[in-house]
């Protein structure tokens, strides 16, 4: 359990970084603590548009669209996007390194932790993502 410990702690060291460290200037979308569930439900509408049996998705995306206002970001952060531990590197020296990142953005981090979730409760056991 100490490695998936480490684990956690990487997460959570790169949410707690300025996001300046990716971005030189702030465009305004960071001041807006929506901006970041809006670009979310735009791309799950544009997704949906081309879906000719998308009944189930659209019930779901109605819900989220309806709790939009409840979930503002307090403080954007550099996010991952598809951090698991394959995507990561532990060296002999017990030294670990965050590897694969593609898809590295600004954002909210409960965008990065809910997708890491996801992903441990799907390729290991439900418990790791507990």
């Amino acid at each position: 359990m100490e490695i998936l410990s480490e684990f956690c702690e990487l997460e959570a060291g790169l949410h707690s970084l300025d996001w300046r460290i990716l971005e030189e200037e702030d465009t305004g979308r960071f001041n807006d603590p929506w901006s970041f569930i809006d670009e979310y439900l735009d791309m799950g509408r544009f997704f949906l548009k081309s879906i000719d049996t998308a009944a189930g998705f659209k019930s779901a995306m109605k819900w989220l669209e309806e709790r939009r206002d409840l979930v503002p970001c307090g403080k954007p952060c550099p996010v991952h996007l598809d951090f698991h531990p394959g995507n990561v590197i532990i060296r002999d020296d017990g030294k670990n390194f965050v590897i694969d990142w593609t898809q590295v953005s600004v954002s909210d981090y409960r965008f990065d932790l809910s997708w890491t979730m996801l992903l441990m409760s799907t390729y290991m056991e439900r418990k790791y993502r507990e």
